[in-house]
């Protein structure tokens, strides 16, 4: 949070094919899940699944477009920019947040600002996915 507070763990496996990663609360419990497709044809995307395994949304790039969409979450979703120079979030036509990446950092690390009200943790789950989608490693 604002404060350097810990909000959510995010829990991967060293060596996984879809880079399937968990995200929890403070407590322990189970929030969401982020996998990526395992087949990749012309765009690359990754579930979000949720704590009784049903997935709720798709990330994906648009192809050779700037940008990301997220879809079956219910609102439109769009992620605006390049990941690596910051992004805007967009939900059903207003801003609902932004992403910005801290260069001096040893691992990918991301600053994530988002409006009171909207769900975070989806908000966090989605960034993971997004990174899933760029990550070239």
């Amino acid at each position: 949070d604002e404060n350097g507070n810990d909000i959510f763990k995010v829990k991967g496996k060293f060596f996984s094919f879809t880079r399937k990663k968990k995200i929890y609360d403070m407590q322990g419990n189970l929030l969401y899940v982020v996998r990526n497709k395992f087949f990749k044809w012309w765009t690359k995307s990754a579930f979000i699944i949720n704590s009784n395994k049903q997935k709720v949304a798709r990330v994906k790039n648009r192809g050779i477009k700037v940008g990301f969409d997220v879809v079956g979450y219910g609102d439109e979703i769009a992620v605006n920019g390049w990941l690596m120079t910051g992004c805007k979030i967009i939900k059903n036509g207003k801003e609902i947040g932004s992403i910005n990446t801290k260069f001096m950092s040893l691992m990918d690390t991301f600053e994530v600002d988002v409006l009171d009200g909207e769900d975070a943790s989806f908000i966090v789950a989605m960034v993971i996915a997004l990174d899933n989608i760029t990550d070239r490693k």
